[in-house]
C-alpha cells in the first residue's frame, strides 16, 4: 500500500504488506489521506495503482480497549463506562447470539470459581451485546454470548458465565445491526450453584 498524505511529510511513503488489514503507522490526528493499492505481480513487478481512496484520520485516539490486547481489567462489584463508537470491529470468532456485527470495546477479568454476571442491563440508549471467552487474545474460546437479556429495558444484555479459578476472561460489549453508544458495564460475582 503506498499512501500520498495531502500532508506533503508522508507523501509516497510505502506501508502495509500483505493486508487486509494493513496498519499504517505514523498518522496524525484529524488529517485527510489518499491511500493507493498496488499489488506485487508475480516476478517481483507492480501492478497497476488502484485509488484513491481517501479517508480522514479521528480527531482522538482510539481508547487502549478498542482492541483485545488492550483489554480493561474488571472486578467483582465494579462498573465501567464506555462507548463503543470507540471501538473497532472485532476480529474474533462467533458467541453465541452476540456474534459480532459492530465495533465494540474489550475488557478482561480473571475467573475465581464463581458465577459471574456481566450487564449493561437498562444503561445504554442502544441495542447492545455481549461476548465472553476465554483463552488468549490469538487463542478466544466462546463461554457465552448475548444479544438481549429478559427483564432489560432498551434490547440490552446481560450474560452470567460460570468460571474457573485463574483462568483468564476477555469481554467484548458491542451492538446489534450497526448500533452504537455509550454504556456502562456491570460485573456482579456469586457463588456458583
Amino acid at each position: 500500500v503506498v499512501v500520498h498524505a495531502h500532508d506533503a511529510r508522508l507523501a509516497g511513503r510505502e506501508v502495509g504488506v500483505d493486508g487486509p488489514p494493513v496498519t499504517i503507522p505514523g498518522l496524525d490526528l484529524a488529517t485527510d489521506y489518499d491511500a493507493y493499492l498496488t499489488e506485487t505481480c508475480p516476478g517481483g513487478e507492480a501492478g497497476y495503482p488502484r485509488g484513491p481512496l481517501s479517508f480522514t484520520t479521528l480527531e482522538e485516539p482510539l481508547p487502549v480497549n478498542a482492541f483485545c490486547d488492550g483489554a480493561v481489567s474488571l472486578s467483582c462489584g465494579q462498573e465501567v463506562g464506555g462507548d463503543t463508537q470507540l471501538g473497532v470491529l472485532a476480529q474474533a470468532p462467533e458467541c453465541g447470539s452476540g456474534y459480532i456485527s459492530t465495533p465494540g470495546l474489550w475488557y478482561t477479568f480473571a475467573g475465581n470459581g464463581d458465577d459471574v454476571t456481566l450487564s449493561t442491563c437498562n444503561s445504554a440508549d442502544f441495542d447492545t451485546k455481549i461476548s465472553v471467552w476465554s483463552g488468549t487474545c490469538a487463542d478466544l474460546v466462546c463461554e457465552g454470548g448475548v444479544d438481549d437479556a429478559a427483564g432489560c429495558g432498551g434490547n440490552t444484555s446481560a450474560v452470567t458465565v460460570a468460571t474457573v479459578a485463574g483462568t483468564t476472561y476477555f469481554v467484548l460489549v458491542h451492538g446489534y445491526d450497526g448500533e452504537a453508544g455509550p454504556f456502562t458495564l456491570s460485573m456482579a460475582c456469586a457463588p456458583a450453584c
